[in-house]
């Protein structure tokens, strides 16, 4: 299998993530909008994306016209549908997804934030300054990723109001950091929410 870590260009990589912090909103109209409301929208964009690299599969004209459109930002490995049937965007899109359907509102929206904030940062800060590497990762790039987290736990809301919240939220944060560094084959959009 190709590696999913394989790199891409700095400036390209910051447009990729561009558009994956573009999805911020997400997460906070989360807070005004009621669950069921916001599951139609993120689902109705959850099978748009399935849909999509469903017709990149059949369609070589239309996977011709993807990647032209989005080329730039893609990896290696979601170019070629033949061995990768999803991109990024549509694991992005299914984590996203599932965590407002599994979790409360307090938790699926920190998630969320954890998913897009830190794991943005955390890939610029490791391409742009990581010195010490393991696994596909950086150290610099996991304290980047852990950081951001904690300042998200801190300034979002809670579920309750008991301050020993915040120990099993900073312990869940450090699991989720480590899973993230972990040379998993499966998808950190998925794994990066879901596992916090």
């Amino acid at each position: 299998m190709e590696d999913k870590n394989e790199q891409i260009g700095l400036k390209n990589e910051m447009l990729r993530k561009a558009i994956h912090l573009s999805s911020v909103i997400i997460p906070i109209f989360y807070y005004f909008l009621e669950k069921n409301i916001l599951l139609i929208v993120v689902s109705i964009g959850t099978v748009f994306m399935i849909l999509l690299d469903l017709f990149r599969k059949i369609f070589p004209a239309v996977n011709d016209f993807y990647v032209k459109v989005m080329g730039i930002v893609l990896r290696k490995y979601e170019v070629d549908v033949k061995k990768h049937f999803l991109t990024g965007g549509t694991y992005y899109a299914i984590g996203i997804f599932l965590t407002i359907l599994l979790f409360k509102r307090e938790v699926a929206a920190s998630a969320i934030l954890i998913m897009i904030i830190c794991d943005t940062f955390a890939a610029l800060v490791g391409k742009k300054f990581g010195k010490h590497n393991f696994w596909n990762k950086t150290i610099e790039g996991s304290l980047t990723f852990f950081i951001l987290g904690v300042v998200i736990v801190l300034l979002t809301p809670k579920v309750t109001t008991n301050y020993l919240e915040y120990v099993y939220v900073i312990i869940a944060l450090l699991i989720t950091t480590i899973i993230e560094a972990l040379p998993f084959e499966f998808d950190d959009n998925i794994t990066i929410p879901v596992s916090f």
